[in-house]
């Protein structure tokens, strides 16, 4: 045990050699024991303590599911707030983690998905409506995206995903504020009979022009 350890841990510890104390006794006596126990102990303290508490959750399944139940209900603030804090901390991991299980259980999660809308129909339908009505800038970006098609490109990054809907939103608000309809026009246009080259549905690629003028630029290629 190194020198420098307090004279609480050098207890904690002792006491953990001699009853055989878990991590979560031993976090009531010293904060982050986890931490402290991998840094003051052996190596191979944390894999025993991890082979023991598996143990013995199989043999007392019952009974630590009634603790971990119980300790849920009596710290929902706790969990609330430590959740959204890792949420956080960690949203780009969270997103890569759920893209990778999404992309591993594709065709399960389709037909589950499926299978519950078909169920739902009058809920999913009321559901869709709220967000349409309650998201006017993500719908329209959501429908762009779908009419683009082959122009929308495979490497689009979440930044200028992001970019992208930022045009949507400060459409629908100057629609609002200003009483005139504005939309979110391609300069170079995704399809046209006027240029031979037609445009992608990128950032860089989007201006937000009144409807009328819209209209009027058609699928020409004018600013």
């Amino acid at each position: 045990m190194a020198k420098r350890a307090t004279p609480e841990l050098k207890a904690a510890i002792r006491r953990y050699h001699r009853d055989g104390w878990s991590y979560y006794a031993l976090a009531k006596i010293v904060p982050y024991s986890e931490q402290a126990i991998s840094k003051w102990c052996d190596d191979g303290l944390r894999n025993r303590q991890k082979s023991n508490s598996n143990k013995w959750i199989g043999e007392h399944k019952e009974q630590h599911r009634a603790s971990a139940k119980r300790w849920a209900e009596s710290s929902k603030q706790h969990i609330a707030e430590y959740g959204a804090a890792y949420r956080e901390a960690y949203s780009d991991r969270i997103k890569s983690q759920q893209r990778e299980y999404h992309l591993k259980h594709r065709e399960k999660r389709n037909a589950a998905s499926a299978a519950y809308r078909k169920a739902n129909k009058e809920k999913m339908r009321q559901l869709d409506h709220d967000w349409v009505r309650n998201n006017p800038n993500k719908n329209a970006a959501k429908t762009a995206k779908i009419r683009a098609g082959n122009a929308c490109p495979p490497w689009i990054t979440e930044e200028q995903k992001q970019e992208m809907l930022d045009f949507y939103t400060e459409a629908h608000l100057r629609s609002v504020e200003t009483g005139e309809r504005y939309e979110v026009d391609h300069i170079h246009p995704l399809k046209s009979r006027k240029v031979d080259a037609c445009g992608l549905h990128v950032p860089w690629n989007l201006q937000i022009l009144l409807a009328e003028d819209n209209r009027k630029k058609s699928d020409s290629y004018e600013t």
